[in-house]
């Protein structure tokens, strides 16, 4: 998208018009083809590069006609702008004049058109373009062969060369031309082996995922099992505070008898008390002599009145 922005305006103005517009089509109206289609070996997009004209990688395609033609009046006469519209039946049915498997003793493993992903519409419109499925694609060895190849075959790739085969028109002899091609960057292309080691490293990642999530679930349990343990010790330990609150209070009332029982002792040390105690007795003991006397006085008397 950046390279559109940068290079072809026009093509991102079409393209914002669409998505803004996307309630006035019939059918599938599809992005310019460079975005809609991925090579899915980045070593392939050599070959798409130089068979397919670049005009062709920015064109819009619709699978209606009737969207086709609203397009052209809204793009490119209304607003005058510079892009490519095409028709692109979903539909389409493009098989190839010979099945791969019958070319490969001649070097090649794929048609151009196994190479690429993208909507079936889409593939279709560039098989009926540049019949991508009947030409095809080998290695090296394909120069090996040039002479073998099965007439149908007019254009193909061997390695980084593009050979095309024509008929002369006085002579009938086929006619071999070879151009040395590279890769001009302009396509998205998927990374296969790329692909396959971030799918194994995401597979790594869901199970280091379910394993952390298994280990939270245990963590969790724990953590509930102590939860429960630490409200008993809390519990607890509420208890013995309450009871030791009681028992100091209890040791502080004992403290204070025992100081009340000291004063009690320290008063009855006082010499005064003691002394006017001293003299109480003593006056107690002399009046129970004395009435002890006079006891034996009148015992003595009863006696010998008798």
């Amino acid at each position: 998208v950046l390279f559109l922005q940068q290079n072809f305006p026009d093509v991102c103005k079409a393209m914002k018009w669409i998505e803004e517009n996307e309630n006035l089509f019939e059918a599938r109206v599809y992005k310019p083809i460079m975005l809609e289609i991925n090579v899915r070996n980045p070593d392939h997009t050599k070959y798409l590069e130089n068979t397919i004209m670049f005009r062709d990688f920015q064109a819009f395609s619709c699978e209606s006609k009737n969207d086709m033609s609203l397009l052209i009046n809204e793009l490119c006469i209304k607003r005058k702008l510079t892009v490519n519209i095409g028709h692109a039946p979903s539909d389409a049915k493009f098989l190839p004049v010979i099945p791969i498997i019958n070319l490969r003793p001649y070097g090649f493993d794929a048609y151009m058109i196994d190479l690429i992903g993208g909507p079936d519409a889409v593939l279709g419109y560039l098989c009926s373009l540049y019949r991508l499925h009947n030409i095809p694609i080998g290695g090296n060895e394909v120069k090996e062969f040039i002479e073998q190849i099965p007439e149908p075959i007019t254009v193909y790739f061997g390695a980084n060369v593009r050979y095309n085969v024509s008929i002369s028109k006085y002579s009938g002899e086929k006619i071999f031309s070879q151009v040395q091609i590279e890769c001009r960057n302009i396509l998205p292309s998927i990374d296969v082996p790329q692909i396959e080691q971030k799918k194994h490293r995401l597979s790594e990642l869901g199970r280091a995922i379910d394993n952390l999530r298994n280990q939270r679930s245990s963590l969790e349990a724990e953590m509930r099992e102590k939860e429960v343990l630490y409200k008993e010790k809390k519990d607890k330990l509420s208890e013995i505070r309450s009871r030791q609150y009681e028992l100091n209070r209890k040791m502080d009332e004992i403290r204070k008898c025992k100081e009340r029982v000291t004063d009690l002792k320290n008063q009855l040390k006082d010499r005064v008390l003691e002394s006017d105690l001293r003299r109480n007795i003593a006056k107690c003991l002399n009046e129970l002599l004395r009435c002890q006397v006079g006891r034996i006085q009148a015992l003595s008397s009863l006696q010998k009145a008798a």
